[in-house]
C-alpha cells in the first residue's frame, strides 16, 4: 500500500544502482526514513530489515539514526542478523552495541527450531519424506537451524529418495556442504558459469555475465534457465536484466571454491568485460570497476588505484564518506605495496583519506591519517600538503581549539612557516585556524591580530573561498560579549559568501555564530530561526560533526525551557552522536549540560565528582572551575567555593579568557559570591558583569545560565544595593519571559522575592509573597521539588541580611 507513495516521494531513487551500495543506498535510506516518519503519523508501521549482517557502514549508521527517532513514532523495526557463520564484522558489532543502548531497543537471541517445529515444517513443505526417525535425525544434527533444515529438506526432495534414506546417514554439519550437494546436481556448464557469476557478486547484470562467460546467447539462456529452475538464481524485483543468487551463502560457496591463485585472473576478466560494457558511461559503475581492479592483482594495480580514487570521489560527493574512506585506504595500501615510492601521490591519498574519515565522524582515525600526511609532507618539503594536513588535523570546525590536542598549534605554526609570508589561500586558512585555536590564551590580542591579517589577505586576493574561511576564523577568534555586533556582521557576510561558493559547511558555521549572538542578545525569534537553519543544514551535510552540533544546540534549548525529561534524553543522544566525530567537544558539552540539568533538578551531588575531575582534565577551560565553585556554594562548602572564586577574580585576572564562554562562566559565580561572608568577590564580580546587564549568559553548544540581569540582581542584593537590584530583576523577568526560559523566570522571581524580603519596605512583603508563590508554582510544574521547598521557606525569614547598605549606583 505504501510503495506507490514511496516511489512518488523518491522517484529517482526508487531503484538505486546495485553497484553503488553506499552512495545510492545512503540517499535512498535517508529519504525512506523521512517518508516512514511521516507515514507513521497516519498509521502504525512495521519495517523488517533482513540480512543486517550484510549491510554496509552507512546503512548501519542510518539504522542507528532511525532507532533514535522511534520513541516518538509509531514505527516498529525488526532487524534480523546472523551472529554465526560468518561472525559479525566490526561495523555490525559496533552498530549492535550502539543500538542496544537505545531505550526502545530489545535484543532477542533466537534459538533453533524445536523438534515439533521441524516436524511441522517438513510436514508442510515435504510430506512425502516425513518420518519420525528422519525428524529426530534432522533436529539432532542441525540443532534446529532453520537454514540447515530447509536446505537439507530440499536436497532430500531433489534426490527423490528422502523417505527411503537411512536415518543413520550423517546429516551435513555445514550449510555449505548442503549447498555443495545442491550445486552438484547442476550441469558442468551451469556450475562453471555460476562460478563466474559469483566473481561478479551477489547480484549481477545478465549482460555482464555474458561478457565474462563468453557464451552464445542460447547457451547462456540454457544455463540461466537451469539455475533459475534449481532456485540457485532468482530475478531481481523491479530490475529487468539483473539476477541474484537466491542466498548469499550460495554465492559465497561458489566463490570460496575458486583457488586464491585463480581469483585475480577471473577478476581481471570481469574487469575487462565490464569496462567494455560500461565504456559509454562508467561513472555509475565506478565502485564495481574498482572492486574488480583491486582484486585483480599487481597486473592491474595502476587501474585499481585510478578506479578506487575515482569511485572514492564519487562516493564522497554523494555523502557516502565511509565508502570513500574505504576506497581511498585501498588505493593507498595498493600504492604503498606496489613499491613505486610515489611520496607525493601517497601524501595526496592520505589527505583525501583523512578528509573522508573526518567527514564520516571518525575523528581519531582522521587525526592519525593527517599526522602521517604531515610527516610525509615535511619529509618531502611540500608546504601545500603540510598546510592541508594541518588544517585537516584541526577537525571539521575552524573553531577547534588548542586544548583539543596539544599538537594542533605547533603543527599549524610549522605549516604557516612553511608556506611563507606571501599572500596565498593556504596562508589565509592557516592564520584563521591558528587564531581560533589560540582561544585558550588568556589574552585575545594575538589571535585577533592573526585573524585580522587573514581577513585582510583574503580581501587582497579577492578570493571568496579564502575570505569565507577567514571570516569563519574571525567570528570564532573575536567572539565575546564585547564584540557581538562584529560577530553578526561577519556571520552575515559569511552566509552570502557560502551561498556564492556553494559551501554548506561555511553556511552552517555562519548560522552557528548567528545563533549564539542572538542567544546572548536575548533574541528568541533569532534563536529559533538560526537553530532551524542549523538543523536543515546538518541534515543536508549528513556529517556526524554537524549532526552532533545541532543536537547539542537543541539540548541547550530544552534545558533553558525547562523540558528536563527531553533534555536528559537529548544529552545522551548528543553525546553518542559526538563521541566519534568530536570526542573532546562532545565530552565538554555533555558534562556542562549535565551540570545545568542536575542543578535544576536539585541533584548537584551526583555531578560534583565529575566537575572536579573536569577541572583537572580541562585546565584551559575556566568555566569548569566556575561550575565547581557553584557546586560548592550550593552544597554549603563556602570555604572551598571562596578559594576558587578568589583565585578567578583576583586583581587583573577577571578579564582573562574573555571569549564566547566567558559570560556563562562568570554568571555561575554570582550565587556562590552572594553566600560568601566576604563582600569583596561580590563587589568585583558585579563590576565585571555590569556592562553586560542586558545580555544572556550562554556558552555555545553547551548551555545557558539565565540573564546576566538576574546574576546582577543577586549580587546587588548581597551588597545591599536594593534599588539597583530591583531594576536588575525587572529586566531579568522581562528577559526570561521573552526567551521562554521557564525555570529561569522562576529563579528570577525567587531571587527578586528574596531581595524584597531583605529590603523590607512597605509593600515589599506582599510583592515578595506573590513572586514567591509564582516561583513555587512553576517549580512544582517543572518537577523542581527542591527549588519549590527553598521558595516556600523564604518568608518570613530574611534570605540575605547585609551588614550595611551601600550608596546607590547609577
Amino acid at each position: 500500500q505504501l510503495l506507490p507513495e514511496l516511489r512518488q516521494h523518491v522517484p529517482e531513487r526508487a531503484a538505486p544502482p546495485p553497484h553503488e551500495p553506499s552512495a545510492a543506498r545512503f540517499r535512498l535510506f535517508d529519504a525512506v526514513t523521512e517518508f516512514l516518519r511521516r507515514a507513521s503519523e497516519r498509521r502504525p508501521l512495521l519495517v523488517v530489515v533482513d540480512d543486517l549482517h550484510a549491510a554496509d557502514a552507512p546503512s548501519l549508521l542510518l539504522l542507528r539514526y532511525l532507532a533514535r527517532q522511534l520513541r516518538a513514532s509509531r514505527i516498529l523495526v525488526v532487524a534480523a542478523a546472523r551472529d554465526v557463520d560468518p561472525l559479525p564484522g566490526a561495523a555490525l558489532a559496533d552498530a549492535l552495541t550502539e543500538l542496544a543502548r537505545e531505550p526502545v531497543t530489545r535484543r532477542i537471541s533466537l534459538a533453533g527450531l524445536s523438534e515439533s517445529d521441524v516436524a511441522r515444517y517438513v510436514e508442510r513443505t515435504a510430506p512425502s519424506i516425513t518420518s519420525s526417525a528422519l525428524i529426530a535425525a534432522l533436529h539432532q544434527e542441525t540443532g534446529g537451524n532453520a537454514l540447515f533444515v530447509g536446505e537439507f529438506v530440499r536436497l532430500l526432495v531433489a534426490d527423490g529418495e528422502g523417505g527411503r534414506r537411512p536415518v543413520a546417514l550423517t546429516i551435513p554439519l555445514s550449510v555449505r556442504e548442503v549447498i555443495g550437494h545442491r550445486l552438484a546436481r547442476l550441469s558442468d556448464a551451469c556450475r562453471r558459469t555460476l562460478v563466474l557469476a559469483s566473481v561478479l557478486g551477489r547480484e549481477f547484470a545478465i549482460d555482464a555475465l555474458a561478457q565474462v562467460a563468453a557464451l552464445s546467447e542460447d547457451a547462456q539462456l540454457d544455463v540461466i534457465d537451469e539455475a533459475l529452475a534449481a532456485r540457485v538464481l532468482s530475478d531481481v524485483p523491479g530490475a529487468p536484466g539483473r539476477l541474484r543468487f537466491a542466498h548469499v551463502l550460495i554465492r559465497d560457496t561458489l566463490y570460496d571454491g575458486v583457488s586464491a591463485a585463480r581469483r585475480p585472473q577471473l577478476h581481471r576478466r570481469a574487469l575487462a568485460a565490464l569496462e567494455d560494457l560500461y565504456r559509454h558511461n562508467p561513472d555509475p559503475h565506478l565502485s564495481e570497476l574498482a572492486h574488480h581492479a583491486l582484486e585483480g592483482g599487481r597486473a592491474v594495480a595502476g587501474k585499481a588505484i585510478m578506479y578506487a580514487v575515482r569511485a572514492a570521489r564519487r562516493a564522497a560527493s554523494q555523502s557516502a564518506y565511509e565508502e570513500a574512506a574505504r576506497l581511498y585506504a585501498a588505493a593507498l595500501s595498493l600504492l604503498e605495496s606496489s613499491g613505486g615510492h610515489d611520496d607525493d601521490r601517497s601524501c595526496e591519498l592520505l589527505l583525501s583519506l583523512g578528509d573522508a574519515l573526518s567527514r564520516s565522524g571518525s575523528e581519531a582515525s582522521a587525526r592519525q591519517t593527517f599526522r602521517r600526511a604531515a610527516a610525509l609532507a615535511e619529509q618531502t618539503h611540500r608546504p601545500d600538503q603540510l598546510a592541508g594536513a594541518a588544517l585537516g588535523y584541526g577537525g571539521r570546525f575552524v573553531w577547534g581549539r588548542a586544548a583539543i590536542d596539544p599538537a594542533l598549534v605547533p603543527l599549524l605554526e610549522r605549516a604557516l612557516e612553511a608556506v611563507g609570508p606571501d599572500d596565498s589561500p593556504g596562508r589565509v586558512r592557516l592564520l584563521a585556524r591558528l587564531a581560533a585555536a589560540r582561544r585558550d590564551d588568556a589574552s585575545r590580542t594575538r589571535r585577533v591580530r592573526l585573524v585580522e591579517e587573514a581577513v585582510a589577505m583574503a580581501r587582497r586576493l579577492d578570493d571568496p573561498i579564502s575570505l569565507a574561511y577567514a571570516l569563519d576564523g574571525y567570528a570564532s577568534a573575536v567572539g565575546g560579549p564585547d564584540h557581538i555586533a562584529e560577530g553578526i556582521a561577519a556571520a552575515e557576510e559569511l552566509i552570502a559568501l557560502a551561498q556564492q561558493i556553494g559551501d554548506k559547511e561555511r553556511a552552517y558555521v555562519a548560522q552557528d555564530y548567528r545563533l549564539h549572538a542572538f542567544w546572548k542578545l536575548g533574541d528568541r525569534a533569532g534563536i529559533d530561526e538560526a537553530i532551524e537553519a542549523l538543523t536543515r543544514l546538518a541534515d543536508e551535510l549528513r556529517q556526524p560533526a554537524q549532526r552532533w552540533h545541532a543536537a547539542a544546540a537543541w539540548t541547550a534549548l530544552a534545558l533553558m525551557e525547562g523540558r528536563f525529561a527531553r533534555a536528559e534524553d537529548r544529552i545522551s543522544e548528543a553525546r553518542e552522536l559526538g563521541q566519534a566525530a568530536l570526542g573532546w567537544n562532545a565530552a565538554v558539552s555533555h558534562r556542562l549540560q549535565l551540570f545545568v540539568l542536575r542543578r535544576e533538578q536539585g541533584r548537584l551531588a551526583e555531578v560534583e565528582e565529575l566537575i572536579r575531575e573536569s577541572v583537572l582534565e580541562y585546565p584551559a577551560l575556566p568555566r569548569f572551575r566556575c561550575a565547581l565553585a557553584h557546586v560548592y556554594g550550593e552544597r554549603g562548602r563556602q570555604g572551598d567555593a571562596h578559594a576558587i572564586v578568589e583565585d578567578l577574580l583576583a586583581p587583573g585576572r577577571g578579564r582573562d579568557h574573555v571569549d564566547d564562554e566567558w559570560l556563562f562562566g562568570m554568571s555561575l559565580l554570582a550565587d556562590p559570591c552572594a553566600r560568601l561572608g566576604d563582600e569583596g568577590p561580590a563587589e568585583g564580580l558585579y563590576e565585571l558583569l555590569l556592562p553586560y546587564a542586558r545580555l544572556y549568559a550562554e556558552a555555545p553548544i553547551e548551555a545557558a545560565f539565565g540573564s546576566v540581569a538576574r546574576a546582577l540582581g543577586v549580587l546587588a542584593t548581597r551588597l545591599g544595593r536594593f534599588d539597583l537590584g530591583e531594576r536588575h530583576f525587572v529586566v531579568a523577568l522581562a528577559t526570561e519571559d521573552r526567551m521562554g526560559a521557564v525555570p529561569w523566570l522562576a529563579h528570577a522571581r525567587h531571587d527578586f522575592a528574596s531581595m524584597l524580603v531583605a529590603r523590607g519596605r512597605a509593600g515589599d512583603a506582599a510583592k515578595a509573597a506573590r513572586l514567591r508563590d509564582q516561583a513555587s508554582r512553576t517549580y512544582r510544574e517543572l518537577g523542581m521539588g527542591s527549588w519549590a521547598q527553598r521558595a516556600a521557606a523564604l518568608a518570613p525569614a530574611v534570605a540575605v541580611s547585609p551588614r550595611r547598605v551601600r550608596p546607590r549606583r547609577s
